[in-house]
């Protein structure tokens, strides 16, 4: 038995579909403290990180020597 169709087999198989992803407007601003706390050493974001998120459009503002005890100026 055959079933007419207007489509080909290839039309009915599932088909990879890319959507597009929009850009937020929202902006953070991240403040980064200080570690106070007796022999902590580590920071809250490395460089790197706050270079990432510097360039997807958000402030970061981080407290004089926050990185110094993790060796980051």
């Amino acid at each position: 038995m055959s079933i007419y169709t207007p489509f080909s087999a290839k039309q009915l198989l599932p088909q990879e579909e890319k959507l597009e992803i929009g850009k937020h407007k929202s902006e953070l601003f991240i403040g980064i403290p200080k570690e106070t706390s007796f022999q902590e050493r580590r920071v809250a974001l490395v460089p790197e990180a706050v270079t990432l998120l510097v360039s997807n459009g958000h402030q970061v503002l981080m407290e004089t020597n926050a990185g110094e005890g993790s060796n980051f100026t």
